[in-house]
């Protein structure tokens, strides 16, 4: 034993004088060291005296009764000391008991309560650890068969004589006592059985003088227990443990020491285990390879219980303030099965409020005497099964079935909460017994969510849900829009997960929010829905860039907002007082030309974006160019500039009053007159004349009538002159000009022209330059815009604006002769700019998936073109274009959808392409093996796996269906062997498409023939064939003489590769024995059954369980 502190006592010498005259002749000190187990007394014993000597301990150590078994003479007589039990009253939960009672082998001992209850009793209980002593009536109880020769009962004060000792009984006893009215009473003790102490005899080495000498008594090695007040109750261990041989039991302090720790000893009995700094203690040899130690707890595991290892176990640490701790508990081990019998579920739960049925997988098939339902040490109900007696506290909270032994448990409370035993008393003296743990939780109720109440912005705002509950929760789980809810670096769940951040917001934390609280008997879901406010981005408008006059037009504006935006317009810097997503004209007119703005706005955001959009509205009249000239035997085209941009219904194209062809443009009629000489394009509307005539010469219309609005009108004038052109000015009939661009106006026939002539630039009516060539006059307001050629006469306009579309006249007048005229028309279109394509965010899979592709972009648009990987691209099944053209949606996509994506808008100024790449994931399929089927025996080979995937496939290989741990796509083997052969399989795994497929490759392993020559083959061949047939001619001699059995092959017990798999049954006769199996360079047999392969050599199976032999060829 350990002692950190020093002991003062007293040792009063009394001395007996005849006839019997005490007289106190002397106090004396007494230390004992903590260092060592010897007593040093100063004392000198004067005369031939009766002495008695009392040792009175201040502190921690119980009174001794000391007392001499003979007279003591001075310098001759010793002292055996006899160690008595010292009763410390201890009040347990009911019942008072003695802590701890010592006992001796082959003794016996009397459990007695203190208090006894005064009132009648019903039932009394006595248990060692959780084994039934006696159970019943006070009157007549049921003694166990175990017991039944070694134990007495006294039904008045109830007591327990227990005789014919042994160390395994020691331990806890329990006595339950259930009254006839009131509440159970229970108390308990513990038994710590020695083996008996031999005397002891003190006795001085020397004489010994008054006031001089000394006497050593020195401890010798036996077990006494030194019980002390709360020494034991420093380090709190769980007082009894049961456990069966076999198992293990770890002790564990439920309150280690926070301050540093210098040593640490753990005992059994007396016995020590371990001791010694906790890093690093020492671990007695018998010991060594049974426990665990861990310095942070101080807990002890022992494992491959024995019956002998019941017993009391101790743990004493000395701390850096040298104070000393020390805490003890009691094992008691049982045979296997013990508590077993009876199998009751491992864990039952209920609610409260409801109630529980307690029902024995297994009962015994003997007729039972007793029966005990516990909870914990709480006796619910005992007697014969079929009258038990219930005790008060549960008499109307329980049903018994006697036909199961089931217990129902009604009206359940928290507190119900805990081990629930059944015990058994067969009529043969047997105990079984049976355990099951019950859970009782509180129903949950009123779960509620709590979010932020301000409105949340994306990316600026940040979120807190904190969810709230009654009853027992032992989960919370947390979803969105009935998805798990995961944490990433914006989620984050609290460390009690019954709360979550997110921060900052997204647009696509919108949705809704659950939260789950449950238990094994309800659940609870509250909901709660947060909405992420965002935007507008994303602003698009959508309408025509180019539309007739006197129509009506819709602009639609269209934003991604939450909540929904609000809008506005301007139109060319003005705002135009619509607040609404559309504008719309309701009937065009020239002044309608020109940039129109929308501009959406989020008041919870504070944010606005803007988009804008150009429109040209374009005339009626003068679609055509005014003037063509053309020449006799030449052809001319008729286009009109701006044909309607609505659905035609007819068409009529006139010479004069003549009609040339009429109809739907689709099919136009065309008259015989001109049936050879006319083409028309039904998208351009534009018509060709052919093999010109002087009499062509003449006014041509075309009216157009739309599917819807007023018909439309142009007209031309085509002058045909013979072999020589006339004196008019010849001009592109169109010309193309882009905002803030430049054009360049030139006559193509302007020939020779005198000095003396007056030239004028008009546009429209509106004047820009007039004068002579060489030093014309310009308009204020072209003075920084235009520039004049004097040679040729072409007028250069920059800076061009909207608002400069229309028709450009020059007129050339001479001194004498004719005035030459030449006119052109301008359209401006603003350049194409911020083209994009939006394509799908999420995974594209192979006949899952769908793609959607929009584009946008600014500037005037007029034509809209699709290509794929620099080709067309045609709508089909499954490739459809939007009515404008700008969108194109794919379903389902396919893996030759994979590619890049261009669009390209286009005027007639400017084009812009935009290109997006789509990757389609797919497979993998396909897979293949590459590789032998047959290979020798030493060598390296290379299987190689191949699948079609995209992204590439991920690979696994099996042997036999065992993981190789291989995972690329070739698998290597240094250096064959014959277990290398069997089934290989590869997987390849897709990790996008989550998909899977494999194949199945055989190799088989066989010995190489390599380095014999032909004559040593057939040498060898010839020596083994004799050999065998002597062989099998002995084999069959000695069969058919009945000197040997005929082999049974029998099912194998274990096999390889595929054969195993199959499990098939696998025979041999000696009919096959004509099939002689090969040999390796060894000498060594080779047995073949399909793909397996055994040598005779270790591995190779015995007639029981071989495959047929086969001979390989």
């Amino acid at each position: 034993m350990f002692m950190s502190t020093r002991w003062r006592s007293e040792l009063i010498v009394c001395i007996l004088y005849q006839p019997f005259v005490l007289k106190q002749i002397r106090r004396f000190e007494l230390q004992l060291h903590a260092d060592q187990s010897s007593i040093t007394i100063m004392m000198v014993f004067r005369g031939l005296y009766w002495t008695l000597w009392m040792f009175s301990c201040i502190e921690n150590i119980h009174n001794r009764l000391i007392v001499p078994e003979q007279s003591l003479t001075e310098d001759e007589s010793s002292v055996n000391t006899i160690s008595l039990p010292h009763a410390v009253q201890v009040q347990g939960k009911d019942h008072q008991w003695p802590e701890l009672i010592n006992g001796a082998v082959g003794g016996s001992v009397k459990f007695t309560p203190n208090n006894p209850p005064s009132t009648a009793i019903d039932i009394i209980n006595w248990q060692f650890g959780t084994t039934i002593i006696l159970t019943g009536n006070p009157d007549s109880p049921f003694v166990a068969s175990a017991y039944r020769d070694r134990v007495s009962f006294d039904k008045n004060t109830l007591a327990l004589e227990l005789r014919n000792l042994k160390l395994e009984d020691s331990g806890s006893y329990s006595l339950t006592v259930v009254p006839s009215s009131g509440d159970q009473v229970r108390g308990e003790t513990a038994l710590q059985v020695f083996e008996k102490i031999n005397n002891r005899l003190i006795v001085p080495e020397q004489s010994l003088a008054e006031d001089e000498s000394s006497v050593n008594t020195i401890s010798l090695p036996h077990p006494v227990q030194v019980q002390g007040q709360n020494v034991d109750r420093d380090l709190q261990i769980p007082e009894l443990t049961n456990e069966v041989v076999g198992g293990s039991v770890k002790f564990i302090p439920n309150n280690p020491p926070s301050t540093a720790i210098k040593v640490v000893q753990w005992k059994f009995g007396t016995t020590g285990i371990l001791t010694g700094p906790p890093d690093s203690p020492l671990i007695v040899s018998t010991y060594r390879n049974r426990i665990s130690f861990d310095k942070n707890t101080l807990s002890l595991e022992l494992r491959n219980l024995k019956l002998e290892d019941s017993g009391s176990y101790s743990l004493i640490a000395l701390d850096s303030g040298a104070n000393q701790l020390r805490g003890e508990t009691s094992l008691q081990v049982f045979e296997k099965n013990v508590d077993e019998d009876l199998q009751l579920p491992e864990l039952t739960t209920g609610g409260v409020g409801g109630h529980v049925m307690f029902i024995p997988n297994k009962i015994p098939s003997t007729a039972i005497n007793v029966i005990i339902w516990q909870f914990g040490t709480t006796i619910i109900l005992t007697g014969n099964p079929d009258s038990p007696s219930v005790t008060s506290a549960y008499r109307d909270r329980v049903s018994f079935d006697k036909s199961t032994l089931s217990l129902e448990l009604r009206n359940l409370k928290l507190e119900d909460s805990g081990s629930y035993s059944l015990t058994l008393l067969t009529s043969s003296g047997d105990q079984l017994r049976g355990e099951t743990l019950l859970h009782v939780f509180d129903y949950i109720h009123d779960v509620i969510l709590i979010g932020p109440e301000e409105a949340l912005i994306e990316r600026e705002s940040s979120a807190n849900i904190t969810s709230k509950g009654s009853g027992t929760i032992t989960s919370v789980q947390w979803m969105k829009d009935n998805s798990p809810l995961s944490s990433s670096s914006r989620i984050i769940f609290s460390s009690d997960n019954r709360s979550v951040s997110i921060s900052p917001v997204e647009r696509s934390d919108t949705g809704e929010y659950q939260c789950t609280y449950s238990n094994p008997v309800s659940s609870e879901t509250a909901k709660l829905t947060l909405i992420i406010n965002y935007g507008p981005d994303g602003v698009s408008i959508r309408g025509p860039d180019v539309v007739d006059l006197g129509v009506q037009v819709s602009l639609s504006c269209s934003a991604k907002s939450e909540p929904s935006a609000s809008f506005s317009w301007t139109f060319n810097g003005l705002d135009t007082g619509v607040t609404r997503d559309t504008l719309t004209i309701d009937k065009t007119d020239f002044t309608d030309s020109g940039k129109y703005i929308c501009t959406a706005f989020n008041r919870i955001t504070n944010r606005r974006e803007s988009q804008k959009h150009m429109l040209l509205v374009q005339g009626k009249d003068h679609q055509l160019p005014e003037l063509i000239n053309g020449a006799v035997g030449e052809s001319v085209k008729l286009t009109p500039n701006n044909p309607p941009s609505t659905a035609i219904d007819i068409i009529n194209w006139q010479f004069g009053t003549t009609i040339i062809l009429t109809g739907n443009p689709h099919s136009p009629v065309v008259a015989s007159a001109y049936r050879d000489r006319v083409s028309f394009d039904k998208n351009t509307l534009a018509l060709e004349l052919r093999n010109l005539k002087l009499e062509d010469s003449g006014s041509y219309s075309l009216t157009v009538v739309p599917s819807s609005g007023d018909q439309v009108r142009g007209e031309t004038t085509l002058q045909v002159f013979g072999e020589y052109l006339g004196q008019d000015l010849q001009f592109p009939g169109q010309t193309y000009g882009a905002i803030g661009g430049s054009v360049m106006f030139t006559p193509e026939n302007l020939g020779s022209i005198g000095i003396d002539v007056q030239i004028t630039w008009n546009f429209g009516a509106t004047n820009i330059l007039t004068g002579k060539p060489e030093s014309p006059t310009i308009v204020p307001a072209y003075v920084d815009r235009v520039s004049f050629d004097q040679n040729t006469l072409s007028l250069e306009l920059r800076n061009l604006k909207m608002e400069d579309s229309g028709s450009y006249i020059l007129t050339v007048t001479p001194v004498s002769g004719d005035q030459l005229r030449g006119e052109t028309t301008l359209q401006l279109f603003e350049n194409i700019t911020n083209v994009r394509l939006t394509g799908p965010e999420e995974t594209l899979i192979e006949d899952e998936s769908f793609a959607n592709i929009t584009s946008e972009g600014s500037g005037t648009i007029t034509s809209v073109q699709w290509m794929k990987d620099n080709s067309p691209l045609s709508s089909s099944s499954r490739i459809i274009f939007s009515s404008d053209n700008r969108s194109v949606s794919i379903s389902p996509v396919e893996r030759s959808d994979t590619g890049e994506y261009q669009c390209t808008y286009s005027n007639p100024v400017s084009s812009e392409t935009a290109k997006l790449t789509l990757i389609i994931n797919y497979g993998p399929e396909g897979v293949s093996i590459k590789g032998p089927d047959e290979m020798d025996l030493g060598v390296q080979v290379f299987l190689s796996c191949f699948a079609n995937s995209e992204p590439s496939a991920s690979f696994s290989w099996t042997l036999n269906g065992s993981d190789t741990g291989v995972t690329t796509d070739k698998y290597t083997i240094d250096k064959t062997d014959f277990t290398d052969s069997g089934e290989y399989i590869c997987t390849a795994y897709n990790r996008v498409t989550n998909r899977s497929e494999s194949i199945g490759h055989v190799l088989r392993i066989q010995v190489g023939g390599g380095g014999l020559s032909t004559g040593a083959v057939v040498g060898i061949a010839i020596g083994v064939s004799v050999a065998v047939s002597g062989f099998c001619g002995l084999i069959v001699y000695f069969t058919k003489n009945n000197i040997i059995p005929k082999p049974n092959c029998l099912k194998r017990d274990e096999a390889s590769g595929a054969t195993a798999q199959r499990g098939q049954e696998l025979d041999i006769s000696f009919e096959e024995t004509n099939n002689f199996p090969d040999t390796n360079g060894d000498g060594n047999h080779i047995y073949e059954n399909r793909n397996e392969i055994y040598e005779n050599a270790p591995n190779r199976p015995s007639c029981s369980t071989a495959p047929p032999l086969q001979a390989r060829k």
